[in-house]
């Protein structure tokens, strides 16, 4: 069963060498991969959510030695299999809106905010400045204005 699943992900190995962080994004149809530096960011992975294991994400951790790994997460049942696959191996930061991501959150429940959605708004502060839209083409389409 894991001999598919690595061969799915396998591509985005390739610049994974001196790598500090796995970067893992949980959507509820794929579960995205990378490996990133300071200065770089390997080709991503993917693979549908359903076959996210704590084994798959462990191998990951494993190969490339990373110390910490960065979660992005809308589907909590798959959350537990990244806290099982880290523990011991790596230091994990959750994506959540009591994070300081760059951008304040004007939104009545901001804890009902998906991590992706954090995401993308410090992605594009950061890559692009303010004022910005933000629309991203997922499982949902979602708009998000960046303002400050």
């Amino acid at each position: 069963m894991l001999d598919g699943v690595w061969r799915s992900v396998s591509a985005f190995f390739v610049v994974a060498r001196g790598a500090d962080y796995l970067l893992i994004d949980i959507s509820n149809s794929y579960a995205k991969f990378a490996f990133a530096s300071k200065r770089r960011l390997s080709a991503p992975g993917r693979i549908p959510t359903r076959k996210l294991s704590s084994s798959v994400i462990a191998g990951l951790i494993r190969q490339r030695k990373v110390p910490k790994v960065v979660v992005s997460s809308v589907v909590p049942a798959k959350n537990s299999a990244v806290s099982k696959a880290a523990k011991e191996r790596a230091e994990v930061l959750w994506l959540d809106w009591k994070l300081n991501l760059g951008v304040g959150i004007d939104y009545p429940k901001p804890q009902s905010i998906g991590a992706d959605r954090l995401a993308n708004a410090a992605a594009v502060a950061e890559l692009y400045g303010f004022p910005a839209i933000v629309v991203d083409f997922g499982t949902a389409v979602t708009f998000d204005i960046v303002s400050e």
